[in-house]
């Protein structure tokens, strides 16, 4: 007998499993990542049996390092891996040195941050240029199409070179894919409308900055797009 699904929106039995999203290294996550290396070390349990709870370990790097509370922050990443993130570049280069530390039952292996912690290797063999009609030329923004491609794509660059008169007024950008046939030939993107506020809103609080006075469902705009 085959089982209905629960018709409710959300129920867990409704919801996509597992899905997979490609992404481009920003600016900011650059910065964020060298951060991590100069101040985070990746602490491995030596004998991951031993159930380290987080307080106790952090209890007793600590303890082993002579440090204050503050100058220490724990990132649990995985079973027997945590994220160590020190105050200041010294006490990373400190803690390093040790290589181990005694920890309850068991001891912690002390590597450097890399960004293959917690992820794995693959690669995207085909960059292509795809064209994007159908947007006004304000909305020309990485940020505002990334949606419209599914992964195992993601976005490298603008192309501000155009090659033919019929060109003026698209979109042009390089891709990075595994698969060529997940580019859509057409496509909506639906962009959030503003918040309407009245002028009186800034004058009465003297702030600036758009609020959130969202009250009801959220309003589209949907633009019908086609790429190539």
């Amino acid at each position: 007998m085959e089982l209905l699904l629960d018709p409710t929106p959300g129920a867990p039995e409704r919801r996509v499993e597992c899905i997979t999203a490609c992404t481009a290294w920003s600016g900011a996550l650059w910065e964020a990542e060298r951060e991590v290396e100069i101040h985070g070390l990746v602490a491995v349990q030596l004998d991951a049996r031993v159930h380290l709870t987080y307080g106790a370990m952090r209890r007793d790097v600590l303890r082993q390092l002579r440090i204050p509370e503050h100058e220490l922050m724990v990132t649990h990443l995985k079973t027997a891996w945590f994220l160590l993130r020190f105050e200041s570049p010294h006490l990373h280069n400190v803690a390093l040195a040790t290589r181990v530390l005694p920890a309850s039952r068991t001891s912690l292996w002390l590597m450097p941050w890399t960004k293959q912690v917690s992820a794995k290797s693959s690669s995207l063999f085909y960059r292509v240029r795809v064209c994007i009609e159908g947007l006004p030329s304000h909305a020309h923004r990485i940020e505002t199409i990334t949606p419209l491609f599914k992964a195992p794509t993601f976005i490298d660059t603008v192309d501000p070179e155009r090659q033919r008169d019929e060109e003026i007024g698209c979109f042009y950008l390089w891709l990075w894919t595994s698969d060529l046939d997940v580019i859509a030939k057409e496509g909506v993107l639906q962009i959030v409308e503003l918040v309407e506020v009245i002028k009186d809103y800034f004058i009465r609080l003297g702030n600036m900055e758009l609020p959130n006075l969202r009250s009801g469902p959220a309003k589209m705009l949907d633009y019908e797009v086609i790429s190539y």
